[in-house]
């Protein structure tokens, strides 16, 4: 996902959110316009980036295209991870979730490396592909850090466990 820099990726995330909600129950961007220029928060952004152009109908197609979509696609994967945390939350209890999540992760990258050879432009594809790779380097990364704290909470338990049966108070003198 690109960084957006129009007039309206600029604005609050608060106000986005709200433009969102309205596209999603079918509002029309002629509608919108008028609501989004008189918004303070929304006249100060433009003032410092626009030279306070206003927000038009065009832009808000343009977010309904782009931005907007991208919200779409944010809302849909909350939504499959709280399905998910939900149906696989008794996991969690048993230490399982986190590998089932790791291995949920996994298979949808392998798809997404699998549809690759849909994509027949270069340029397209070769963004995809590093996109993916940068995912799998995080996916990596995360499972390396998962391991070194178990490490690390399996070296404190380890260290605790000796020190708990020959504890003293303080003080305390050994007598033999």
């Amino acid at each position: 996902m690109r960084t957006r820099t129009g007039k309206i990726a600029r604005l609050p995330e608060s106000i986005r959110d709200q433009l969102n909600q309205l596209l999603l129950n079918g509002m029309l961007a002629k509608d919108t316009v008028p609501w989004l220029n008189h918004i303070p928060e929304v006249k100060e952004v433009l003032a410092e980036w626009f030279n306070g152009r206003p927000i038009t109908e065009h832009n808000v197609s343009e977010w309904r295209h782009g931005g907007y979509q991208d919200w779409l696609r944010d809302q849909e994967t909350r939504a499959r991870i709280t399905q998910l945390t939900e149906k696989y939350g008794h996991l969690e209890s048993e230490g399982r979730l986190g590998q089932r999540i790791e291995t949920l992760m996994i298979a949808e990258l392998v798809d997404d490396m699998d549809q690759l050879h849909r994509i027949k432009n270069p340029e397209p594809r070769s963004a995809r592909l590093h996109r993916l790779c940068r995912q799998i380097a995080r996916l990596q990364h995360l499972h390396c850090r998962g391991l070194e704290l178990k490490l690390q909470q399996e070296k404190r338990q380890s260290n605790q466990a000796p020190n708990q049966t020959n504890s003293r108070p303080l003080g305390a003198t050994r007598t033999y």
